[in-house]
């Protein structure tokens, strides 16, 4: 499961529809020795995260539970 392994290790998942913004931000945190995941908008992210489409306060208990 994707999940697992993005929220157990240092690894950022980065969500913005401007490529350039995305670029610069996985640019500068890998350089920082972090993994860098990127998705052009919400849908994607939740893909890459491997959940189904959630609600704000749904992916926040989800988050929780997965770091616990």
């Amino acid at each position: 499961m994707k999940s697992e392994r993005y929220f157990h290790e240092q690894c950022i998942l980065i969500v913005d529809d401007q490529e350039t913004v995305v670029v610069f931000l996985r640019d500068t945190l890998e350089k920082l020795g972090f993994e860098v995941e990127t998705a052009s908008n919400g849908l994607e992210g939740l893909e890459v995260m491997g959940t189904e489409s959630v609600e704000g306060f749904s992916l926040i208990s989800k988050y929780r539970s997965w770091m616990a």
